[in-house]
């Protein structure tokens, strides 16, 4: 793309929004709708939109605000989900993809003693099964086992460290699609 990017740091997005912007927004942010800018929903993890909202009724509800004009999502849950909602928005469905010239497992490869996993999501389901493995390694082979985080480095860090690695562990939960599990499954992990 070639769009303009602004990193916010503490400004508010109605102090850099124009009328010709579109904001795009994640599902999780929702509730903090910049009123006078234009809104697109990316959405997901479908079984957050509503996180944090409590269960008050709200009239106001930040899903039916003028200025939000479109919903995305990539996968057929998601997609579903927010049908649920009743909005008379568009939602619109993309075809997530993998590269296949990075993320494909050749045929020659050799599997070394790693499991991989994202570290950014559910830190505390990591902690246990880690935690777990290690309490009971006389019963595994967990020391033998190299265990790398695979956030924050760029996509062909993730595919090299993907068709390195034995396992691959997944702790999302609440998502329509993981693409992470995918990669790894294209790359020959166990997942």
């Amino acid at each position: 793309h070639n769009a303009n990017i602004h990193y916010l740091a503490r400004r508010s997005i109605s102090e850099v929004c124009t009328q010709r912007d579109i904001i795009v927004l994640p599902e999780i942010y929702t509730q903090k709708n910049p009123g006078n800018c234009s809104c697109v929903i990316f959405n997901q993890g479908p079984y957050l939109s509503f996180r944090d909202w409590g269960i008050k009724v709200r009239i106001k509800h930040p899903y039916k605000q003028p200025n939000i004009k479109a919903i995305v999502t990539a996968s057929y849950d998601t997609l579903q989900y927010i049908k649920l909602f009743k909005l008379a928005i568009p939602v619109f469905r993309i075809r997530l993809g993998i590269d296949e010239r990075i993320f494909k497992f050749p045929a020659n490869s050799k599997k070394i003693a790693k499991i991989c996993y994202v570290r950014k999501k559910n830190y505390k389901d990591i902690e246990q099964v880690f935690q777990l493995l290690l309490l009971r390694r006389d019963h595994n082979f967990i020391d033998k086992y190299e265990l790398k985080a695979i956030n924050n480095i760029s996509e062909l860090s993730v595919a090299r460290n993907l068709l390195e690695s034995k396992i691959f562990l997944n702790f999302t939960v609440q998502e329509g699609f993981s693409l992470p599990v995918a990669e790894a499954m294209a790359c020959g992990c166990v997942v």
